[in-house]
């Protein structure tokens, strides 16, 4: 169950606008108060609104496990998953709900361990998903940005995962990853692109294109090694690199909101007091200092778009007291 509730006023300040003596007369006949600033509304039933909605789903998991060996195993399962519906508050829109979101999601997987040095998982799945929750860039009733979401009625993805952990030596722990994702809606019409065009009533059939923020291709490694000392403790030093494809953040695929790949790298120097009592991290992150996007969104129709830029290098020292 879900409630929400939204209203709309002007504000209206005629002395804000320097030189605008002659306003007030002309305000004050329309219904602002005399020393102004006040709250407007013509039609308050039509600018104040209380919204209710519920909805449900049963949902559920099958699971096959094998057991090859002591050390193998493979499985597969189908399951559910269920997000409820919503609104879009805030803006008085025409039609102010959005459906709830389903998905049915079907994976295979391995995992083993050889020689109690080598650990590898292995997993390929397939999500199908009606009506899928996904922003969609418009231009409000007063031509600003903001993002609405819909339900496009059907999506795809399918990928798989592999991930390996070797335990090198005793002291030194290699580790790698990698992830495919392919995501697309399948069945997305239609949507009107106001950024695009304010004027536009032209409905584009969005099937086909990408998933937002869901890059095909992620690489992930790290080195850990770890050495202890008689009466100075534990000390772990860490790095890792990682790497992550081009992905689009609008749903309308467009150049300007397609980030580039991009590679950050971190490590780390962890200290463990002899009793494990305390510890000492010190860390750096995106030590080459690459520049990447993690949001995008685009403006108007002249081409301006904002965004989010990654965190630059930083440095963090954190103490930690087990009691």
């Amino acid at each position: 169950e879900k409630e929400g509730s939204e209203s709309n006023y002007i504000v209206a300040d005629p002395y804000a606008v320097p030189g605008a003596d002659a306003l007030p007369p002309v305000w004050e006949a329309l219904g602002f108060p005399a020393d102004c600033c006040g709250l407007l509304s013509a039609d308050p039933a039509a600018n104040k609104r209380k919204l209710k909605d519920d909805w449900d789903n049963v949902s559920g998991r099958i699971v096959l496990d094998y057991l090859h060996s002591d050390n193998q195993m493979m499985y597969a399962s189908i399951s559910s998953g269920y997000k409820a519906g919503g609104f879009r508050l805030g803006s008085l829109q025409e039609n102010p709900s959005f459906d709830p979101e389903e998905v049915i999601s079907y994976e295979i997987g391995y995992k083993a361990t050889f020689d109690d040095v080598l650990r590898v998982n292995a997993s390929a799945y397939f999500y199908d998903y009606s009506d899928m929750q996904v922003l969609v860039p418009v231009l409000n009733d007063v031509n600003l940005p903001v993002q609405e979401i819909v339900n496009a009625d059907e999506s795809e993805v399918k990928g798989f995962e592999v991930e390996a952990t070797w335990l090198a030596t005793d002291n030194l722990t290699l580790m790698a990853n990698y992830s495919y994702i392919d995501g697309e809606y399948t069945n997305f019409c239609c949507a009107v692109d106001t950024i695009a065009d304010p004027d536009s009533n032209e409905e584009q059939d969005l099937s086909g294109n990408p998933l937002t923020q869901a890059p095909k291709n992620k690489i992930f490694t790290n080195a850990s090694y770890s050495w202890v000392t008689g009466e100075l403790g534990e000390f772990i030093l860490s790095g890792s690199y990682s790497w992550v494809d081009s992905r689009q953040y609008d749903v309308f695929n467009t150049a300007s909101t397609q980030a580039d790949s991009y590679f950050r790298v971190d490590a780390s120097l962890t200290w463990f007091s002899p009793s494990q009592a305390i510890r000492v991290i010190m860390s750096g992150k995106n030590l080459t200092e690459e520049e990447t996007w993690v949001s995008l969104n685009r403006l108007n129709e002249f081409g301006a778009v904002s965004g989010y830029a990654n965190e630059p290098l930083t440095y963090s020292l954190e103490v930690q007291y087990a009691f």
